[in-house]
């Protein structure tokens, strides 16, 4: 019986250090996949050409059809993920049959480490795939254990009914030469399942609660009736600052709530929708058209930018901006430098409003009792705009040009003489 206790005891021993190792094996110091930069136009553009094109909703319920993924493609989706979360880069390698991933995720701050560096190999069999490598940081995972995990994760999934669903729209696929083929079903029920499952995981119950909250302050603020029909956007940003210092919450949460709120309301986006609630959760907002410097779509390009900076990260929202004037100056409205004044702008708010618990309780100071627009906005309309491409390429010679940089820096300059940003930057 004692010889027993002692074995029962060293096996314990044995199995807390390998854990403790593996641990200590898994994550490293440095990267073996290079983070990825911001996302470029190019890049954008051809997500947004993939995703029109492979947009389950231009089909008849139960169509069936097929769609092709490009390794790039794979790679862009991958990092643009790993770049909302600590940072890292990823690496896929698809050949007949055969996916080979590459992983670096950067880890938030510990003794240990500062990535988890993952080197996976899978390979198709019939509808099914093998893990046939794993290897996470200086730890070998046997295959055979890899994939009776790969397994078991499997079999617990089947009781979630969108994971079911998604399995069951999927008619089949397959790894070919650099691109990854798939054939599937079109299932509107499908969509409504995984945006409220979505929903749920992406916005924790405090998150909805808040942007409920800031929604409903938006509606009451606009059906005032001495907001006139035309009014500048600073007389909706001022009274919604005051709301989110007077809540008393997380600053930088209740700046964030606000502003994704009042960009929802520009778009035309229904909060209670988003949330999943009946639409009388928020009452009905008065009709306004908010301008900034007298134009609307200032006021636009301000609020979609500033609450993509929040929702997607400022490096998209400043591509999204600029990818707008390349395709105005294609048969739009032209590119437009005092668009990009307005994006900008927007970004630094959102930058400012959620950079840290302090930054955001001075924002909430200044703009409660102010409504002056020239407190953040500058002046841009003397900026070059509504240029087609040809005169846009001849004048500047296209983005990334000395002469481009030198509005784009203009612009900037603009920016941080506002009295906002002036003051806070320094702080």
């Amino acid at each position: 019986m004692k010889l027993l206790r002692r074995l029962f005891f060293l096996i314990v021993v044995l199995l807390l250090v390998g854990t403790v190792v593996s641990v200590f094996l898994m994550v490293e110091d440095n990267p073996i996949v290079a983070g990825s930069q911001s996302l470029s136009t190019t890049d954008i553009g051809r997500a947004r050409v993939f995703m029109d094109n492979t947009d389950p909703r231009n089909l008849a319920p139960g169509e069936v059809t097929a769609f092709t993924v490009e390794e790039k493609d794979l790679e862009l989706l991958m990092n643009y993920a790993l770049d909302q979360l600590e940072g890292g880069g990823a690496r896929v390698n698809l050949s007949n049959g055969l996916a080979n991933l590459t992983i670096s995720a950067r880890l938030p701050d510990n003794p240990l480490g500062d990535y988890i560096n993952l080197q996976l190999s899978m390979s198709q069999w019939g509808d099914s795939l093998t893990i046939e490598e794993l290897k996470i940081g200086g730890l070998n995972v046997p295959a055979g254990f890899a994939n009776t995990g790969l397994q078991y994760a499997h079999e617990q999934l089947q009781r979630v009914p969108e994971y079911v669903a998604a399995l069951d729209a999927i008619n089949g696929y397959s790894i070919a030469n650099n691109r990854l083929n798939i054939v599937y079903q079109w299932q509107p029920d499908l969509i409504e399942q995984l945006s409220n499952r979505g929903r749920d995981l992406l916005i924790s119950p405090e998150d909805q609660e808040r942007l409920l909250a800031h929604a409903t302050n938006l509606a009451s603020i606009t059906q005032d009736s001495r907001m006139g029909n035309v009014t500048s956007l600073a007389n909706l940003i001022s009274p919604m600052f005051l709301f989110a210092q007077v809540r008393g919450g997380n600053p930088v949460e209740e700046n964030r709530a606000a502003i994704i709120a009042m960009s929802m309301h520009i778009m035309g986006v229904s909060v209670p929708r988003v949330l999943g609630l009946s639409k009388d959760a928020v009452p009905q907002a008065g009709r306004h058209k908010f301008v900034l410097s007298e134009r609307g779509d200032f006021a636009q390009h301000f609020l979609v930018s500033a609450g993509l900076a929040l929702s997607a990260g400022t490096g998209l929202a400043d591509s999204i901006g600029l990818l707008k004037e390349m395709e105005d100056s294609q048969g739009g409205s032209g590119f437009s430098f005092t668009d990009i004044g307005a994006d900008r702008t927007g970004v630094r708010f959102a930058e400012l409003a959620t950079a840290s618990q302090a930054q955001a309780k001075s924002m909430q100071e200044m703009l409660a009792l102010n409504s002056d627009e020239d407190v953040f906005m500058a002046e841009f309309r003397d900026l070059p705009e509504s240029m087609p491409e040809e005169t846009f390429k001849r004048i500047y010679g296209g983005v990334g040009t000395a002469a481009y940089n030198n509005v784009i820096d203009d612009i900037e300059r603009r920016i941080s003489s506002a009295r906002l940003f002036r003051q806070l930057d320094n702080r």
